[in-house]
């Protein structure tokens, strides 16, 4: 395959939120809408010829919740319900660049979902409370997962599936709690704060990338001996558990306030039914970390200047669907430091440093992962 071409390949998205709330009675309800918009397209100009894809998507969204306060707001329920209708249309692959002209009209597809949820929240004492929730969803596929059939890099080639199916998750459900645990016993240490989530979810129709067996590949394609083609593909069902923990402390010292956090997540993201390929049932999934360190400190001083430190440590994941290859873990630090400017009200001089040692790292298989990148600007607010 010839590698030099040139590409422009936009995506506009649009959407527009409404939402209104009134209590009635003691209790707190919520109604409103979630439109959006969105349209691709691409040129990819080589020298043998130009590749050329295009399609449309819109969804259109309602929803209704409602909050109940008992027992003197020592519980709470909440219950509510979304409805999503969702199209993609409009969707055309060209290609010329093997002498052969293809041309395709990808007919259009449409669906809906009821999602309906529900929560408590009981508290327990002042300082401690208990949670738990549970909901469905639906997602339907992206633009680019639908149509975008390019290449990324030299090593990998995405060809889009229009014939991908929304997916949906079943069944979704965790429960936590929240408490100040040394002030709850001992009456000391009060910002010390410990919250903890346990959360499972079932989903169908679980959207994943697949590489492709050469007998696999669109005839409009052939890659090199080296390349890997990967698509969307509905598998069938996955399941997800884990585990969320995160202590947090503010104190006050030398004239500002301190705030640091440590969290720690654990989890086990498994496909348990591949419609495709069962031999894959009981694997991981790619590129899904099984655990993840988060470590912050900020110092705000209000006269002077507000500093932040972050660490994100991710552990290994595995890169391929078989779960044989492993991508090393990685630990970046983030920094952020800003100050209120004296002369103008409402508005603070910032700079911003994300991977501060600039580490070498990858994501994923086929990238490196963005270097040490620097903002600094005015933000003002009103």
């Amino acid at each position: 395959m010839d590698t030099n071409y040139k590409n422009d390949v936009p995506k506009d998205e649009y959407g527009l939120m409404l939402q209104a709330t009134r209590a009635i009675k003691g209790a707190v309800f919520t109604i409103g809408s979630d439109l959006k918009w969105g349209e691709c397209e691409s040129d990819y100009d080589y020298a043998k010829g130009p590749r050329y894809f295009e399609g449309k998507q819109k969804q259109y969204s309602g929803f209704l919740n409602a909050e109940l306060p008992l027992f003197q707001d020592r519980l709470i329920l909440s219950a509510g319900v979304r409805y999503d209708w969702w199209k993609n249309y409009d969707g055309e692959f060209y290609d010329n660049t093997t002498g052969e002209l293809i041309e395709i009209d990808y007919p259009s597809n449409t669906d809906t979902h009821w999602s309906p949820r529900a929560g408590l929240v009981y508290h327990l004492t002042g300082n401690t409370k208990l949670r738990a929730s549970f909901g469905t969803g639906f997602r339907p596929p992206g633009l680019y997962d639908l149509y975008k059939s390019g290449p990324h890099g030299s090593s990998l080639f995405e060809i889009g599936n229009p014939d991908l199916e929304p997916e949906e998750m079943d069944c979704s459900f965790d429960c936590g709690f929240d408490t100040r645990p040394l002030y709850e016993i001992f009456k000391f240490a009060e910002g010390l704060k410990l919250s903890f989530t346990f959360y499972h979810s079932n989903y169908e129709d679980f959207i994943y990338s697949k590489i492709l067996e050469p007998g696999e590949i669109p005839s409009f394609f052939i890659p090199d001996p080296d390349m890997d083609v990967k698509q969307k593909v509905n598998v069938g069902e996955v399941h997800v558990d884990g585990i969320e923990a995160e202590l947090n402390y503010t104190f006050k010292a030398l004239e500002g306030k301190w705030d640091a956090f440590a969290n720690y997540t654990w989890n086990r993201s498994k496909i348990h039914e591949h419609n495709l390929e069962p031999e894959l049932e009981g694997t991981y999934l790619r590129y899904v970390p099984r655990r993840m360190v988060n470590l912050g400190i900020t110092y705000d001083n209000p006269r002077w200047f507000t500093i932040s430190c972050y660490m994100r440590n991710v552990g290994p994941v595995y890169y391929d669907e078989e779960n044989t290859k492993v991508l090393g873990g990685h630990t970046i630090w983030d920094l952020k430091v800003s100050r209120k400017l004296p002369w103008i009200e409402d508005a603070e001089l910032f700079l911003t440093v994300d991977n501060l040692t600039d580490k070498e790292y990858k994501e994923y298989w086929y990238d490196y992962a963005q270097p040490r990148v620097v903002y600094w600007g005015i933000k003002y607010t009103f």
